[in-house]
């Protein structure tokens, strides 16, 4: 009987642990990006960022951002950043939402994190009126030890008119 409780209080604290690891990962949708309305500090809320993580480039500096205006610069983007390994298929599929059309009215921030482990992710929780994009870095209990690079795609209306972007860790 002792064994048993034993057995039981391990699977519990063990299905306990792996639930508070979890993370949901945010996707592109619907409107793609838009900016929620202006908060009381002025600045807005991101309600959607595709997050794509590549292999590490132990060369690539971070982190580091670039603002693509058109399909043209997002394919020189993804050429230049040699999203190899597991990232490409995904960027693949993600960039054919990018077409000129969205161009038109929309831009999109591209920021490039390194981790020292593939466990951490992130969110974006807000850009103000000055660029300061607002990153929350989600950084589990337990970790591992793969290095990884997270590309942020960020669509923003062509109206959000920063001119300087910078990133800025909650």
């Amino acid at each position: 009987m002792k064994k048993r409780m034993t057995i039981a209080t391990i699977v519990v604290l063990t299905l306990i642990m792996l639930a508070a690891c979890s993370h949901k990962e945010k996707t592109v949708s619907g409107d793609m990006g838009r900016l929620s309305e202006s908060t009381a500090n002025g600045s807005a809320m991101v309600t959607d960022a595709y997050y794509i993580r590549v292999a590490y480039d132990s060369s690539a500096t971070s982190p580091t951002h670039t603002v693509i205006r058109s399909v043209d610069e997002l394919a020189n983007h993804i050429r230049n950043a040699g999203t190899s390994s597991f990232g490409e298929t995904e960027y693949a599929n993600v960039i054919t939402r990018y077409t000129d059309a969205y161009f038109a009215d929309n831009i999109l921030v591209i920021v490039v994190l390194a981790e020292p482990s593939g466990s951490n992710r992130h969110a974006v929780e807000s850009i103000d009126s000055n660029g300061t994009i607002g990153i929350k870095q989600l950084i589990p209990e337990i970790g591992t030890s793969d290095m990884a690079m997270w590309h942020i795609l960020i669509p923003l209306d062509k109206r959000f008119q920063s001119t300087q972007f910078q990133i800025e860790f909650k």
